[in-house]
């Protein structure tokens, strides 16, 4: 009988005690709670209770000790509690615990680059038995032991070896035995077992009771070559190769070493991430058979064939490169699927994991760890898994990769994304703010390059970055909180963005100036004079004592920017006001303009009222015989000059408007070099948005190129057209042949040669198509063999001309 178990009374007694948020430096604003033990509902009260944007999970008391268990607490003691991050000291300063969080989420991202790095390039991996071939025994795919020609140089030797001792410990007899005898002799031979002095034949009793000298030779000599065999490196890799041999026949994967053992799952109703094991061989167990789909390299579970042999990649063995398998429900995409494609090598009884492109590869190992696709295939629309969302309106679409949707989807409200549709991730654009960073923490997406040949150097980049602000935090001295206090000097500024000018200002009251959060440049634009260099990241001590008096009387102005060099106050001003000057003076010539043709319109109707007779000149000229000339057709010395001043007025007014429309101001030529800068540079391909010739637009994709010759070959790749494309349309019809005519993002019908054909028309050539098919089927082919002959009148009244 089992000892019944009684709860202490200790264990029922609840506990007051005094919570704070993790990093709180004010004692006053602990809150008390009763708390008999550390249970996910009293987790949940502290969550309440504190306010904390996500679940309490983890306690500290007050020098930072995780706490487990409140016996040992006294009451009314103080405790933080955290959301799952590390203990952060409250002595410490509000800047330096920013630092640390900073530096804690920097390695959290980091840890997510290391590993797609260490993932992303697979060795080659086959299917192998992780302990001894027995039922129950688990999967997992490894190195391989050694090649073929290695495989020969192991088993011959062994097999020789084992024959010859057969041979020398049994009769000559033994050869007429059958196989599973001289398996027995074999094995016999190979396990010899060591033979002790009692159990030899009797010797002299002359020689007394201990061993002769001879004897013990010979017995050590038989100890060693048995160890030395047993511990050979051949034998070893033999064993292994035993564990990793796999035969694919009559839909089971059986175990070449022990036949009677085959892959499957246990259970009545296996699940996604179920381990394959090994199993006893039953012929009709749906459990332990496989269909093989040699399209998708696959390899599906009978009794459920939407789960397929895969690899789990959320964690590794004792060994390197070492992961289990499992089942896994199968997913329909070109790329990030790779651990679910097996190679079956027939002649070596071999399953090789992650027979895919390297394309597939990374995009898994990027799912896996963490990481945006956008990092590893910049502007790119790949198959892949991910999700989308709607805006409010239902017409745009925003889709994101796996990792971004996880982080995302409950916030956002994300719905997969069907396979079949090539995307590119929403986060790798620099204009998607909201999805900036992805699944990182302190890392843009955009600013991350994990492509093939840039991924190591991005890891060592962002290593050492780490490592050095580590450095920088190690070497910092810490004031002690009664002293941070009053060396702590805030400031009043006003910030405006660099290019307003002095609108839309922004009043701030800081103790501390971040300049990752207000500029890239190590010096602030203030009111056309720079800051001392000694405005640095970690406050503003260093500035003069007369300037914080200056800083304290008044907000000073200052202007933010995100790296381009800084745009004057003043100088906008000035841009504005010949702006205007422009204008007015664009309007007085427009209003003389006006007044000048309204004055020919006035002399022109006068002459002709006039009606002045003209003069009938006779033209040889068959089309106009006769010429008008003079009279009321003949324009006056007035109106001729007239009609100059308004030809050089009309060709000044198209001088202005052309220099209004490069806006050449002081202003916009500092933006124009910006945009010639390698910062700003914009690309010269353009992204159309096109489909195929009588389809509908809903069914294109984008497409790209620097000119009409690439987008025409981008074009025939994206939409798989049977012949390369040749002509593009508008969606109105109008064929394009300029590069000129292509806007960015703009609708364009594709045609392999063919004129513009409408969705509706193609639909009524396909109606009339189906219809000469149906009767040639129904009446047969005579039926559609119409020949159209005139009427009897006019075939009597061409023969009577005819003679």
């Amino acid at each position: 009988m089992k000892k019944p178990i009684y709860k202490s009374l200790e264990q029922d007694v609840p506990v007051r005690l005094r919570v704070l948020r993790n990093g709180d430096k004010n004692k006053n604003r602990a809150l008390v709670i009763m708390s008999p033990d550390i249970s996910p509902g009293r987790k949940m009260q502290c969550t309440e209770v504190l306010h904390l944007p996500s679940a309490a999970r983890r306690l500290f008391n007050e020098k930072g000790k995780e706490i487990f268990s409140v016996k040992d607490l006294q009451r009314d003691e103080l405790v933080y509690v955290s959301c799952g991050e590390h203990w952060i000291n409250p002595d410490l300063s509000i800047a330096h615990q920013k630092k640390r969080l900073f530096l804690r989420n920097l390695a959290s991202d980091i840890s997510k680059i290391q590993a797609f790095c260490n993932t992303r390039t697979t060795e080659a991996l086959v299917l192998e038995v992780q302990s001894d071939i027995v039922s129950g025994a688990k999967l997992a795919v490894c190195k391989p032991v050694a090649t073929s020609g290695e495989e020969k140089q192991i088993i011959a030797p062994e097999e020789e070896q084992m024959q010859k001792n057969a041979l020398t410990t049994e009769s000559a007899p033994s050869k007429t035995l059958d196989s599973h005898a001289k398996a027995h002799l074999r094995m016999k031979a190979r396990h010899t077992p060591l033979k002790y002095a009692w159990q030899e034949p009797s010797h002299n009793s002359d020689e007394g009771d201990s061993f002769p000298k001879k004897m013990q030779e010979e017995i050590l000599e038989n100890v060693e070559p048995q160890r030395k065999y047993s511990h050979s490196p051949k034998r070893s890799k033999l064993q292994k190769l035993c564990h990793q041999q796999f035969e694919y026949r009559d839909g089971q994967i059986v175990s070449h070493a022990a036949p009677q053992l085959v892959l499957g799952v246990r259970g009545p109703d296996p699940r996604s991430g179920t381990e394959v094991v090994l199993v006893e061989k039953k012929a009709n167990d749906g459990h332990q058979r496989w269909m093989h789909k040699e399209g998708s390299r696959t390899f599906h579970l009978v009794r459920n064939p939407e789960l397929v042999l895969a690899v789990s990649m959320t964690k590794t063995g004792n060994e390197v490169c070492s992961y289990p398998v499992i089942v896994q429900k199968y997913k329909p995409y070109n790329n990030g699927t790779s651990n679910q494609k097996w190679n079956y090598i027939e002649n070596k009884k071999t399953f090789m994991a992650f027979h895919s492109t390297a394309l597939d590869k990374e995009i898994t190992a990027a799912n896996y760890a963490g990481i945006c696709t956008s990092s590893v295939v910049k502007e790119e629309n790949i198959d892949q898994p991910g999700y989308y969302s709607l805006s409010p309106s239902g017409k745009k679409k925003m889709t994101l990769c796996l990792a971004c949707g996880r982080s995302l989807r409950a916030e956002k409200g994300l719905k997969q994304l069907p396979a079949g549709r090539p995307f590119v991730c929403a986060s790798g654009s620099e204009t998607q703010r909201p999805f900036s960073r992805g699944p990182f923490k302190t890392i843009h997406v955009a600013e991350v390059d994990l492509s093939s040949y840039e991924a190591e150097k991005t890891l060592s980049h962002y290593e050492e970055h780490l490592l050095s602000l580590r450095m920088k935090t190690c070497t910092q001295v810490v004031a002690p909180i009664g002293t941070a206090a009053a060396l702590q000097k805030p400031v009043k500024i006003i910030a405006y963005k660099n290019g307003d000018g002095y609108r839309n200002g922004k009043l701030i009251v800081a103790e501390t100036f971040p300049m990752s959060k207000c500029v890239e440049n190590p010096r602030l634009k203030v009111k056309n004079k720079l800051f001392p260099t000694s405005v640095t990241s970690d406050g503003l001590d260093g500035i003069d004592e007369s300037l914080f008096t200056l800083l304290h009387r008044s907000p000073i102005a200052i202007w933010v920017s995100c790296g381009e060099p800084f745009l004057s106050p003043n100088a906008l001003q000035k841009a504005k006001k010949l702006e205007k000057q422009n204008w007015q003076k664009k309007d007085k010539i427009l209003a003389d303009l006006d007044t000048m043709k309204h004055k020919m319109r006035q002399l022109k109707g006068r002459r002709v009222a006039a009606c002045q007779p003209a003069t009938m000149v006779p033209n040889q000229s068959p089309v106009e015989p006769v010429v008008v000339e003079g009279g009321w057709t003949e324009q006056t010395q007035e109106e001729i000059k007239l009609m100059e001043c308004i030809r050089h007025t009309e060709a000044h007014l198209s001088e202005i408007q052309e220099r209004q429309s490069k806006r050449n101001s002081p202003t916009a030529t500092k933006h124009t070099a910006l945009k010639q800068s390698s910062l700003y540079k914009q690309p010269n391909a353009k992204r159309v948005w096109v489909y195929l010739n009588g389809c509908r637009p809903d069914d294109g994709t984008y497409a790209w190129g620097k000119s009409i010759s690439e987008l025409l070959d981008d074009c025939s790749a994206r939409l798989k057209m049977t012949r390369p494309a040749s002509t593009l349309y508008t969606p109105g019809g109008e064929l394009i042949l300029s590069w000129d005519q292509i806007e960015r993002d703009m609708f364009i019908c594709v045609s392999t040669g063919h004129g513009f054909v409408t969705q509706k028309e193609l639909k009524q050539l396909m109606e009339v198509r189906a219809s000469y098919a149906r009767i040639r089927r129904q009446q047969g082919p005579e039926a559609t063999d119409i020949v159209v002959s005139p009427p009897e009148k006019l075939q009597s009244l061409v023969h009577r001309l005819n003679f």
